[in-house]
């Protein structure tokens, strides 16, 4: 396996700059992957891709361009996806919809298992 640290950031914007800037001062390749990044190469060689952590789908295929890319899995993954509904404290489980619970399993569970 090569030096790749692929991340997965989702909801906390601009956590990943440690952790990242760690691992390529090391020599590592990174691949990073959030909501507000668009796919592209960047000059210093970094991979930055867009994913939506709730679509099990966008999270394969970020894993499929960068095994396409290095043409191996990564041998480091950060997972930093979440998704949370606020419900009535008074009568929690009248206010779950099914389509909330669907996208909190799928970002806080589910991808989380595609990433491992």
């Amino acid at each position: 396996m090569s030096n790749l640290l692929y991340s997965l950031l989702e909801q906390v914007q601009g956590w990943g700059r440690g952790p990242l800037s760690v691992f390529a001062g090391k020599g590592w390749m990174v691949a990073s992957a959030s909501r507000s990044r668009k796919d592209q190469l960047l000059d210093n060689g970094h991979l930055e891709l867009h994913v939506d952590v709730p679509d099990l789908a966008s999270t394969e295929n970020v894993f499929d361009q960068v095994k396409a890319f290095v043409e191996e899995s990564p041998s480091v993954v950060i997972y930093n996806g979440f998704a949370r509904s606020l419900h009535d404290a008074n009568d929690p489980l009248s206010t779950i919809k099914k389509v909330d619970a669907k996208r909190e399993m799928n970002a806080n569970m589910n991808s989380a298992l595609i990433a491992a």
